[in-house]
């Protein structure tokens, strides 16, 4: 088993290219969806953030507006490989979805609906794509049609799938990501 780092910018197409990368037969552990699950309603966590933000950060149906959460913690946020806890240690290889600047600031004002001002604050509360795709042992460039970004990943798949790694890593890389979960809610 080979495990690789997914990583990019806010809006810069991870979710498409984990979508890709699925479709070519690559398993795929979303540390966001870890992350969601742990605050859901009935979890532990939720009423740790219930308690700790109050229930200005409730949505009608009682479940955390992750939007409103995310203006209320912008620097801690553990689906970002690089700004969270080091894990990079356990990856043989990390992948950066990389867009331009302009491109992540629209998209991202498209899909939430954000003001320049707010998309700006978000992305520059991270590591800029170029900082990123520096340290990428591999980069998917997401400046173009869908197709190209789908014919990259699939040029990716095998290079990926080379070597093998022990599933104690995959389970010390769960710790980690769940640990630094922990640590951002208390």
């Amino acid at each position: 088993m080979r495990l690789v780092g997914l990583t990019g910018g806010i809006a810069s197409g991870k979710t498409s290219v984990a979508a890709v990368l699925k479709e070519h037969g690559v398993a795929i552990l979303s540390c966001d969806a870890a992350a969601k699950q742990v605050v859901e309603q009935g979890c532990p966590g939720y009423n740790k953030v219930v308690a700790k933000f109050g229930t200005d950060i409730l949505l009608p149906s009682g479940e955390i507006d992750r939007v409103k959460l995310g203006t209320e913690i912008v620097a801690v946020d553990i689906p970002l490989l690089y700004e969270s806890c080091n894990i990079n240690p356990f990856l043989h290889s990390i992948v950066v979805v990389y867009c331009t600047p302009d491109q992540q600031k629209t998209r991202l004002m498209d899909r939430n609906d954000f003001s320049e001002e707010e998309a700006l604050a978000r992305i520059n509360s991270q590591l800029s794509l170029e900082e990123k795709k520096s340290k990428a042992d591999h980069v998917v460039d997401n400046t173009g049609i869908f197709s190209e970004t789908e014919r990259q990943v699939a040029e990716l798949v095998p290079k990926l799938k080379q070597g093998i790694v022990p599933l104690r890593n995959i389970l010390l890389l769960s710790i980690v990501a769940f640990m630094g979960l922990m640590l951002w809610l208390f």
